[in-house]
């Protein structure tokens, strides 16, 4: 095929395919914003809380905390903070997970 036809014919399915997502546009975005809010969300959330909770070594996040707060490793938020990460967050992100798809 020559560059020219080429040309067109790829514009041309462009146009097409542009065409097709401006007519639908409220469908696609709806469809988007509820895949995004309802799915991606939690799960990136359970991911989160399990790579900071189990993945994350336990000296360089209390590194991060302290750049915040000097005294974090003595205070009772150090003392709970890991077990309601790696263990009370997932489980309640999931089932609120769950909950979304009944």
């Amino acid at each position: 095929m020559k560059r020219t036809g080429a040309a067109w014919s790829i514009g041309a399915l462009i146009f097409l395919i542009s065409a097709l997502i401006i007519a639908n546009m409220s469908t696609l975005f709806d469809a988007t914003v509820s895949l995004t809010t309802e799915y991606s969300q939690p799960l990136l959330g359970i991911a989160l809380c399990l790579f900071v909770g189990w993945i994350m070594h336990r000296n360089h996040l209390l590194n991060e905390l302290k750049a915040g707060h000097q005294d974090i490793e003595h205070s009772l938020f150090w003392k709970i903070w890991p077990f309601y990460v790696r263990i009370i967050c997932p489980l309640l992100i999931l089932l609120a997970f769950i909950q979304t798809l009944r």
